[in-house]
């Protein structure tokens, strides 16, 4: 931390496996603008993740400048209120807010950016509505939200959107991994989790009364999309809700055109930014307040900022163990 009171940090990733440190303002806001000082901020296991293994899609596509390094990780962050600027109206020194924040210790942006956190949630918690968006496009995209919903993948993004499609209608849902602790966690949360191998084909079948009417592929490997569209009931649909990575061949005729089974995507940008996402955060924090959505079982790590690399590393090897990671700003 620098000993100048006008100077902040902010994690920097300026290639693959490397992470640094920078040296930034705490800048005073301006007309419209508050800024805030970190409390805590939560490492995202895809995208960032991603950027720090150097596997993401699109750092190759020039038709996607902004996925290039040097990359300024961290998309989510509470903070307390520390300045108002002119023309703000009901915010206060001191409140506490959600926003879409980089892992840096201070944040300056306009007021619409800042979303207050509902009474009596527990703010870490909080930091959570942030997947609950994403996940929530998986709900935006599908045709219907029906009966029988399948959800492949028990990583935080399938967790939460499991249990939004529960929350908009889907009588049954069921959880599929390998890992056996993602699924005690699913199970925590209050989903039915059943192990991804042939052996328990039936006993999902079972526990949801037929063939899935809908499938969330919640992972982003490739070879998972072809899983979901065998398993999928004839009529169904296939949302892609994890990124996919890397190329995969499919049977048109028979898994596709054959059981006129439609196959959705369902990237973060299909709920437009600004005042759409803005609202489906505010959503999650609503449900996470409420409990309507769970968060507790997904935390997993608090660490002081320092630890970031550590954290990247843990995530990248075992990734059951390193589930949800907040870093603590105090901690410092």
């Amino acid at each position: 931390m620098p000993h100048d009171d006008t100077l902040d940090i902010a994690a920097l990733i300026p290639a693959a496996g490397r992470l640094e440190w920078e040296v930034c303002s705490r800048s005073e806001p301006g007309p419209g603008e508050i800024s805030v000082r970190t409390l805590a901020s939560l490492l995202s296991p895809g995208t960032e993740l991603a950027f720090w293994s150097g596997t993401h899609a699109a750092l190759a596509d020039p038709a996607v400048p902004w996925a290039k390094y040097p990359f300024r990780p961290g998309y989510a962050a509470i903070g307390e209120v520390v300045a108002i600027g002119s023309g703000v109206s009901g915010r206060r020194i001191g409140e506490r807010v959600m926003f879409r924040g980089r892992h840096a210790g201070w944040a300056c942006h306009p007021a619409a950016a800042f979303l207050t956190l509902p009474e009596g949630l527990d703010p870490v918690h909080a930091l959570f509505s942030r997947l609950a968006q994403i996940a929530a496009t998986a709900v935006a995209r599908a045709r219907r939200i029906p009966r029988r919903c399948l959800v492949l993948g028990a990583g935080p993004i399938g967790l939460f959107a499991a249990q939004q499609v529960r929350n908009h209608g889907a009588a049954r849902v069921v959880v599929r991994d390998r890992s056996l602790p993602r699924l005690e966690r699913a199970r925590a949360c209050g989903l039915a989790a059943i192990p991804a191998d042939a052996a328990h084909d039936g006993e999902v079948r079972t526990a949801l009364g037929g063939d899935p009417e809908l499938v969330i592929e919640a992972t982003g490997v490739s070879a998972l999309a072809v899983d979901a569209l065998r398993a999928v009931a004839p009529g169904g649909e296939v949302v892609l809700l994890g990124s996919p990575r890397g190329a995969v061949e499919i049977e048109l005729y028979q898994l596709i055109h054959l059981k006129n089974v439609a196959l959705t995507g369902a990237h973060e940008s299909a709920i437009p930014d600004g005042p759409p996402r803005q609202q489906a955060i505010a959503d999650a924090l609503d449900d996470l307040a409420r409990g309507r959505l769970q968060a507790g079982p997904l935390l997993t790590h608090r660490l002081p900022p320092a630890r970031l690399a550590e954290a990247y590393t843990g995530c990248a090897t075992d990734k059951d163990a390193w589930f949800g990671v907040v870093l603590d700003w105090s901690r410092r």
